[in-house]
């Protein structure tokens, strides 16, 4: 790993950066190896998929960018699709452009992440699921699936849940 990572500067970056950054992701973040949750939403917001071989090809100030880029209108999520696919033809690599789809944000959701949360012993109902903010919706949506590896959930509940 070149040494450039641990720069002060880059400390320093990552103390302006705009995406949330959840605790449980902490690994992620100094290098951006591996594409946090905000990011992914992000990316799901705008229709994009981006593989990890594309990601990793990926200059770190443009994956940074990728989380910094706002999702808060069609005219942000057009520009969003635009900017990641001249960046994956820079790096010769495809991207993948799906439906822009927020599903996190329907209502079975909330049973589902809740019904998950209770098999891992925490105390979530689905009333509570308003109070989060969409980075927190998305992250336990993702991670809720059953497929999934249950630490990450156990983590992002832990850290989520104000009666965890």
């Amino acid at each position: 790993m070149p040494s450039h990572y641990g720069s002060p500067f880059l400390r320093k970056v990552r103390t302006l950066l705009l995406m949330h950054r959840f605790g449980f992701e902490h690994d992620m973040y100094e290098t951006l190896e591996f594409m946090p949750l905000d990011i992914r939403r992000r990316s799901d917001m705008a229709g994009v998929r981006i593989s990890l071989a594309g990601w990793q090809a990926l200059a770190f100030a443009e994956r940074l960018t990728l989380g910094q880029l706002s999702v808060d209108t069609e005219a942000d999520l057009d520009a969003y699709r635009l900017i990641a696919r001249a960046m994956m033809n820079r790096v010769e690599q495809p991207m993948k452009e799906e439906h822009r789809a927020t599903p996190w944000r329907d209502a079975g959701v909330t049973t589902r992440v809740a019904a998950r949360a209770r098999e891992l012993g925490f105390a979530f109902e689905p009333a509570g699921w308003g109070a989060l903010s969409d980075s927190a919706k998305y992250a336990l949506y993702r991670l809720a699936d059953s497929k999934k590896d249950p630490s990450k959930l156990e983590a992002a509940l832990a850290e989520l849940l104000p009666s965890a």
